[in-house]
Order: C-alpha cells, then sequence, then structure tokens
C-alpha cells in the first residue's frame, strides 16, 4: 500500500490484495493467479488491469512471506501501454493481506464508517508500520464531519490522523489533499494551497488536486477582488497541466464547469494553448 511515483508522468501508483486473497489461497492455482491484486492510478483515480500475476513459488508462498514479514513486499510491474515500449515499475512498502483494508474502503462506500472505522483500528492495532490505514481513518472521520456528525470533533480526529498518514509515509500526497480539503472548510485558502502545493510536487499529474489547487486559487482570488485576467494568469499553469494529461476525463470537465459558471466559456473553448510540459503531455 506504499504508493509509488513514477518519475515520468508525475503518476502514483497505489496496489492492494483484494479482499478474496486470504480464500484464494484455500485452493492455489499455481504461479499464475488473476484477480488478486489491484493496481490504480492514483493521479486519475481509474484501476489498471492485471492481465496476470506471476510469482517465483507460487502464490501460496508469496502469501507465506507476506505473513512472515508481516506484509512487507517487493515486486516489479510490467507495464504493457498501447503503441509503446513497456516499462517496468518496481514497488515496494507494506500491504495489507487479512482484506481489512478493502472491507473498510466498501464500508465506507456504503455510508458505513462508524463500521468502517471499527475494523480499521483493529487493522492499525494489529500493523502499526501500514500505510493508507492511518488515512482511510482520517476519511472516515471527514465524513462523519460532513455528514454533521460533531463536525468539530470529527474534524479534528481527520486531521489527526491525516497527520499520522504523513509520518508513516511523508509523501502521501492523498493525505494531504484532504488535510486541505479541512482548511477550506474553515475557511483558510491559504493553508488550503499550501497543502495542495505540497502534495502537487508529490503527485504532479494528479487531476483532483490540480482541480482543487485551481478553486482553491480562484476563490482566494475572489476574494482578493482580482481581475478576471489576474485570476485567468494565475490558474493557466495547472490548468493547461490538466488538459495536457487527460483533456476528456471527467475532472477535467467536471472542472470546465465550474470555471463556466464563474467565467466566459467561449473565452476558455478560444484560448486552448497552455505552457506545454511534456513531462505530462
Amino acid at each position: 500500500m506504499l504508493p509509488l511515483s513514477s518519475s515520468k508522468k508525475g503518476n502514483i501508483f497505489e496496489l492492494r490484495l483484494k479482499k478474496d486473497f486470504a480464500n484464494a489461497m484455500k485452493n492455489p492455482i499455481g504461479p499464475f493467479e488473476k484477480d488478486l491484486l489491484r493496481l490504480t492510478n492514483v493521479c486519475l483515480e481509474e484501476d489498471i488491469e492485471i492481465k496476470f500475476t506471476l510469482v517465483n513459488d507460487g502464490i501460496k508462498s508469496f502469501y507465506d512471506c507476506l505473513e512472515r514479514s508481516k506484509g512487507r513486499f517487493n515486486l516489479a510491474f510490467f507495464l504493457l501501454p498501447d503503441f509503446a515500449p513497456f516499462a517496468v515499475v518496481p514497488m515496494e512498502g507494506y500491504i495489507d493481506d487479512s482484506g481489512i483494508l478493502e472491507k473498510a474502503v466498501s464500508l465506507m462506500d456504503e455510508c458505513k464508517f462508524e463500521n468502517a472505522l471499527e475494523i480499521l483500528c483493529i487493522l492499525r492495532k494489529k500493523n502499526p508500520n501500514l500505510h493508507q490505514v492511518a488515512f482511510n481513518i482520517g476519511v472516515a472521520y471527514q465524513k462523519l464531519a460532513l455528514a454533521g456528525f460533531s463536525f468539530n470533533e470529527n474534524r479534528f480526529n481527520a486531521v489527526r490522523f491525516f497527520q499520522e498518514e504523513l509520518s508513516l509515509n511523508p509523501h502521501s500526497a492523498l493525505a494531504m489533499n484532504n488535510i486541505e480539503e479541512i482548511e477550506k472548510l474553515r475557511g483558510n485558502l491559504e493553508g488550503s494551497i499550501r497543502w495542495l502545493e505540497l502534495a502537487i510536487n508529490e503527485a504532479p499529474a494528479s487531476l483532483r488536486i490540480l482541480s482543487n489547487l485551481i478553486k482553491s486559487r480562484v476563490l482566494l482570488c475572489q476574494k482578493s477582488k482580482s481581475s478576471t485576467a489576474q485570476i485567468l494568469e494565475k490558474i493557466e499553469p495547472e490548468l493547461g497541466r490538466c488538459f495536457q494529461i487527460h483533456p476528456e476525463h471527467r475532472i477535467t470537465q467536471e472542472l470546465l464547469r465550474t470555471l463556466s459558471k464563474i467565467f466566459d466559456f467561449e473565452f476558455l473553448r478560444k484560448n486552448p494553448f497552455f505552457p506545454v510540459d511534456f513531462r505530462y503531455a
């Protein structure tokens, strides 16, 4: 569960075991096994299909080693994009082999935040070194606060666990992004932008973070009575990067819809040329 930065595209990949992994160990097929691992491109918020998994001594051996190492892993992924040479992506870190994290994430998707908190705290106590556990505890508290339950208390707990995640993984752009959302709720736009600038340094190709940074810059500029030209100049680098990364992505399109309510949409359509950073083109 240790995110890995790819210097070529500024992406971050997250690796998790699917919740049926333990059951798969009862009838291991052999060195090739499908649907055991989940690889996510965090910056595009999309899963990457894993065609097959190859482990030297078999899946069962891999599982036994994870148990002995308490979730510590070292793997290599071969990415095979269309019309491009394959890339080898080495990954290492800690991973949850119990399925608890996957179950907790599913519970939060169902808005069962207190149930998710209960099992996440058990997982945290069992193995405090796992990444993403403290982060997801923070997310659960944040969701409870946003739902109107003990807003100040849950907001405080959310920040505390995001900070704990950063103590385990100082490069966690997700934790930084979620802290900025709480700062924005408090009306601290300057603090929001500081956290987003830190986050974008860790995940330069994250459309979610770029979008949040643009929105915070617009709000701060509006607060200071900046002109339309000044605001557009301020957001141009990040907006251009969104177009270079994925102009048709739902996050980019949602951002355009938000900006179209503030500015003349035709102006944006007539000015599609932004400074090009070929790291993300």
